[in-house]
């Protein structure tokens, strides 16, 4: 899962970087605390750019006021695969890459 607030100028070409992993069976999830936020319009250009790939935008507007990690995690129900990872930041990854 990869939590977004906002865009910067290199976040379609890190994104992108997710959907370019050689790795058999993974489901990409995205989330945006709400559907104004501009980074729900790069991830919805990237789905339909990469469309064999299985990834999902989801809208997490349900927050534990405590702990952001913790919405996330609430979030995380979202997903099809039981070996969930929540990536927190960082710029590009390598194709490489199995979590």
């Amino acid at each position: 899962m990869k939590p977004l607030k906002g865009v910067d100028k290199a976040l379609e070409a890190n994104l992108e970087s997710f959907f370019r992993i050689s790795y058999p069976k993974f489901e990409i999830l995205f989330s945006v605390d709400s559907k104004s936020d501009p980074a729900a319009q790069v991830v919805k250009r990237l789905i339909d750019r990469h469309p064999t790939v299985d990834a999902k935008l989801i809208y997490c507007e349900q927050t534990c006021s405590f702990s952001l990690f913790v919405s996330d995690k609430i979030c995380l129900n979202n997903s099809y695969y039981n070996n969930n990872k929540l990536r927190r930041a960082g710029p590009e990854i390598p194709r490489s890459t199995t979590c």
